[in-house]
């Protein structure tokens, strides 16, 4: 009995540390200071970040405090052992001239032949082959005979659509012949 009276004494000490001059600062925009070490307990009030607060004793998660006057529990992740509004960044720019590195905007078709790995060189030739040969397909002429050949060769009579494109075709060659 005596054993475990020491064991439930020892681990109180142990979660319960008393510090009493420790200095802490407020990391957070608004650190509620609470009536008891629990996150569910009321504000006493919120104390604003910078702030100093007295470290008066850590358990567990919390820390009891002193912060203008009033005594209270707050997280102890919050605080921090250094002043956040001290804290500087030094940031150095380098002189950049913007006129001199602005960014030319390059045609659409470069990009997008660019994205596709060709060299302009090359994406120009292939432009002029595509155009060769769209020339040449338009330069061939079919007739009526030929298109009712091809539709009837192909088997490509059935679920409607072939009097549709039939239609299309016919009426295509009445507006050009």
């Amino acid at each position: 009995m005596l054993k475990n009276f020491k064991i439930i004494l020892i681990t109180l000490v142990l979660s319960t540390t008393i510090v009493g001059s420790e200095v802490m600062y407020v990391q957070s925009q608004k650190g509620k200071l609470l009536k008891a070490a629990s996150p569910k307990a009321d504000v006493v009030i919120n104390v604003n970040k910078g702030e100093k607060v007295k470290i008066l004793e850590k358990k567990g998660m919390f820390y009891k405090v002193e912060s203008g006057g009033k005594t209270g529990w707050m997280v102890k992740y919050v605080l921090s052992a250094t002043d956040p509004n001290a804290q500087q960044v030094a940031v150095s720019a380098p002189s950049i001239n913007l006129k001199k590195n602005a960014r030319k905007r390059a045609s659409a078709y470069s990009t997008a032949a660019t994205a596709r790995g060709l060299d302009d060189d090359k994406a120009t030739e292939d432009v002029k082959q595509d155009i060769k040969a769209i020339k040449k397909m338009e330069e061939n002429s079919i007739n009526k005979e030929e298109v009712e050949e091809f539709i009837h060769k192909g088997k490509l009579k059935g679920d409607g659509w072939y009097q549709k494109v039939k239609k299309y075709i016919l009426e295509g060659f009445n507006k050009t012949s």
